[in-house]
């Protein structure tokens, strides 16, 4: 289940990583390979994160139904 909110996560770094390399394509310092290597393993992290943040958000979500549930009785 992807939200809006994961969209944002995924999306915001990759605009702000393309913003830097207009910026630094001028330098040429790097070959465009180790850009795209970048960009993908940026991509992947930002990925990962996002779906262990949601895992942690689920679980306390579980859990404090569990105990609000637990209280009421």
């Amino acid at each position: 289940m992807i939200t809006a909110g994961d969209v944002a996560v995924v999306v915001m770094p990759v605009i702000a990583l393309r913003d830097n390399h207009s910026r630094y394509d001028n330098d040429s310092s790097s070959s465009s390979g180790d850009k795209a290597l970048m960009v993908m393993i940026t991509m992947v992290m930002v990925v990962v994160t996002a779906a262990m943040i949601k895992i942690l958000i689920i679980i306390v979500m579980v859990t404090m139904i569990t105990v609000m549930h637990i209280v009421n009785k």
